[in-house]
């Protein structure tokens, strides 16, 4: 089985803001729903045999908390898009300011705002490095980003790039996917430990 965990919630100063790579660590809130992560997984004699995290703090407390008995391999391929100069801005400044930018984004996968990372290439860095964890035995926990989640679940689908948005990949939600058969299945999607 493949794991794949959205980190928990960010500090309250991130509500409403586009956040990419900048790397901002879990709030308290985002702490306690790793914890109960772990303690869902312990109840369930879910023990991971690999653990991968994007090398970003959020991801890396959220692998550290749910399995501190597994060395974790933190992979700058499992980061979240880079936003470039739309990063740490409120979403609702950017489709005002920005209107046919933030159109093109959902419609054009090459498309990439300012300094940041097109969809087309943001997925040529992520699906390499997904097909990698993918190929190895045993079970899997991949702490990572909602971008990264959305990747996986159009990669397995072979859906197009841009149904990106059309999945909402919340805070602390479980991807499970069971990679027993062949085409890999989704299992569940923003599953709670709760």
């Amino acid at each position: 089985m493949i794991y794949l965990l959205r980190h928990g919630r960010l500090p309250d100063s991130c509500g409403g803001k586009f956040i990419g790579q900048a790397d901002i660590p879990l709030s308290l809130e985002g702490i306690e729903q790793a914890k109960r992560w772990a303690a869902f997984f312990s109840k369930q004699g879910v023990k991971f045999d690999h653990v991968f995290s994007s090398d970003l703090s959020r991801c890396k407390e959220t692998a550290g908390i749910i399995a501190p008995y597994v060395q974790a391999t933190f992979l700058p391929a499992l980061r979240e898009i880079a936003l470039g100069e739309w990063d740490g801005v409120e979403r609702r400044e950017i489709i005002s300011m920005y209107p046919d930018e933030w159109k093109k984004r959902g419609e054009d996968p090459a498309y990439a705002p300012p300094g940041g990372e097109s969809l087309a290439f943001f997925y040529s860095r992520v699906a390499p490095a997904l097909d990698e964890i993918f190929k190895l035995k045993g079970t899997k926990l991949i702490a990572t980003h909602a971008g990264v989640i959305r990747c996986a679940i159009c990669r397995i689908m072979d859906s197009p790039l841009t149904r990106l948005f059309s999945l909402d990949a919340e805070y602390a939600g479980l991807t499970t996917i069971d990679e027993s058969k062949n085409p890999m299945s989704i299992r569940g999607f923003n599953t709670k430990p709760y």
